[in-house]
């Protein structure tokens, strides 16, 4: 379960980052575009900034984590008045076989601060460790043209002229 989770990772907040202080846990943000958020812990970093850090404990939850982070990032937004560079999000979970895609995508697409972390915790006496978690190189695509054009030709020499010039437009382009 990820109550007995966030409490025990709230106790020990500083294994995430020197200089967090929880604010609270559960912390319900209310909304006026009709999403509920309750941040699983809701902490302010040294610098004064919101950090939102949503936790997942398994493969099946951690696929909502990006989905999470959203809202609480728009609620916090809404309700307490802040930019985007007064927010960062801090996603921790135990599996990160399923949210790493979207974890990286994530970061590559936002302008919140986002930072994801990998806890593990002792059996013996409870102490989490965490590691960084580096996002994947998320290719951004390369659109050559937002059409498709079908070219027939009647012909081997008209085909050798449609690629010539097909050859020059793309040298013209740089492409």
């Amino acid at each position: 379960l990820e109550a007995p989770l966030r409490d025990l990772l709230a106790s020990q907040i500083c294994t995430l980052e020197d200089g967090l202080v929880v604010l609270n846990t559960e912390e319900y943000i209310p909304s006026a575009i009709g999403t509920r958020s309750f941040v699983d812990i809701l902490a302010k970093d040294t610098r004064g900034r919101w950090v939102l850090i949503e936790l997942k404990r398994s493969r099946a939850t951690s696929r909502e984590a990006i989905h999470e982070i959203y809202k609480y990032v728009e609620a916090v937004k809404g309700h307490l008045g802040a930019r985007d560079d007064e927010i960062r999000a801090m996603i921790v979970s135990t599996e990160w076989k399923e949210l790493l895609v979207p974890f990286s995508r994530f970061v590559r697409d936002t302008s919140i601060s986002v930072s994801g972390v990998r806890i593990s915790i002792s059996e013996t006496d409870e102490t989490i460790t965490a590691d960084s978690v580096q996002p994947l190189q998320i290719n951004c695509g390369r659109v050559l043209s937002p059409w498709h054009e079908i070219s027939l030709y009647t012909s081997e020499e008209r085909l050798a002229e449609g690629l010539a010039s097909y050859d020059a437009s793309c040298q013209a382009k740089g492409v």
